[in-house]
């Protein structure tokens, strides 16, 4: 970013639209993902082991789904969005606690929409969207008081400092002008003017990919952007584009390799509706992983920075162990990845196994899945998934 001209571009290619309505083309040299489809990947590729954590059945800590997995101190916070509500669990899976406070009184919220943990005071942040407010617990579940917010926003990353990064593109908060979509940054040393980044309006995003858009690594905040580029954002609010994802003729990404860029070429591009949603991506230093539609499929993108690639597959060579395995959602530490089995998916399981022939059940595998099955159901039928990425 030394002139203003290749911020401006950052931010056309970023957000996908006229932003500012400057109709100049520009040029720019940046690292290409070309995308590799296959079938199927081996584990073994990029995963050393698989771990499981069961979590505990206890009558307050039955969940739907995590929107949102955190690892601190040798506990784990989920946070279901569907139920408005956080819980936890230590690292061998026993429950902790659920904070479900659903109301208009203080100490309660009506729209919850992300949490976020601030490590240097031991403080679990919940963001009320409804009502522009944080609601601030101590590690251990109790309700300390509320922090007002002079934004919503629909997903936070805390970036230390007491610097919050704040995603706001949900289409009724849109329709509201005094809450515009976009990226902004929430600290007391920065005026409420500071919007980093304006987003574009389209539906289909709005429906399918912001429901989870950050992840943190470091200091640094990782988005896939509506118009297929790999982006990263400092804590002092740089950006960094990391790379373009390139998806030959099956997807209109191509414009982008080759550029002049214009902003219309972007509008088309995120229009288009091949590429519908984009999971939120789980990181490590060198490693990339998220899930993204593409014309109507469900697929698995994993991006390794050091070769420029992206690998895109649709199933999974479970060599490690033979048990279930599930795309990570979550980083434990660097070198570690979370995703959640859920109960739903167990009993699946289960059922199919009900089918298999009487010659079936006598090999190893089968044995192996089944007791896996049933120390999981004699929790609450989650199970965390610990992945171990390869050096």
């Amino acid at each position: 970013m030394k002139t203003i001209s290749y911020k401006h571009l950052i931010i056309c290619i970023i957000t996908a639209s006229c932003f500012a309505c400057n109709k100049q083309e520009y040029s720019v040299d940046l690292p290409v993902y070309q995308a590799t489809f296959t079938n199927q990947i081996k584990l073994s590729d990029y995963f050393s082991s698989l771990n499981y954590v069961f979590l505990e059945d206890h009558q307050d800590g039955q969940f739907i789904d995590a929107d949102k997995i955190i690892y601190h101190q040798q506990n784990w916070y989920i946070f279901d969005k569907e139920l408005m509500a956080i819980l936890s669990f230590n690292q061998d899976g026993e429950f902790r606690f659920r904070i479900q406070t659903v109301g208009k009184g203080p100490g309660e919220y009506q729209l919850l929409s992300s949490i976020f943990l601030v490590p240097e005071k031991n403080e679990l942040w919940a963001h009320c969207r409804m009502t522009s407010k944080h609601l601030v617990y101590s590690l251990e579940g109790t309700f300390l008081r509320e922090e007002k917010c002079y934004r919503s926003a629909y997903d936070m990353e805390y970036l230390g400092k007491d610097k919050i990064l704040m995603f706001n593109i949900d289409p009724y908060i849109r329709s509201n002008e005094s809450m515009p979509a976009g990226l902004f940054f929430s600290a007391s040393e920065i005026s409420k003017s500071d919007q980093v980044l304006e987003t574009v309006s389209s539906s289909m995003y709005h429906t399918n990919e912001a429901r989870r858009n950050f992840s943190l690594f470091q200091d640094t905040v990782f988005f896939l952007s509506q118009s297929d580029s790999l982006v990263a954002i400092n804590s002092k609010g740089e950006f960094m584009i990391s790379g373009i994802f390139n998806f030959g003729d099956l997807h209109p990404s191509a414009l982008l390799k080759s550029i002049p860029f214009s902003p219309s070429n972007a509008e088309k591009l995120v229009n288009s509706g091949k590429v519908f949603w984009k999971d939120q991506p789980v990181c490590t230093s060198r490693l990339f992983f998220f899930q993204f539609g593409l014309n109507q499929s469900v697929w698995y993108g994993i991006i390794d920075r050091n070769r420029h690639s992206l690998l895109c597959t649709q199933g999974f060579v479970n060599d490690l162990n033979y048990l279930p395995y599930i795309f990570p959602s979550a980083s434990k530490s660097e070198t570690e990845l979370v995703g959640l089995l859920t109960a739903d998916l167990i009993y699946a399981y289960q059922e199919s196994l009900s089918m298999i022939s009487e010659d079936q059940k006598h090999n190893e595998k089968y044995k192996l899945l089944n007791e896996f099955i049933d120390q999981a159901l004699q929790g609450s039928g989650h199970v965390l998934v610990i992945t171990k990425t390869k050096s």
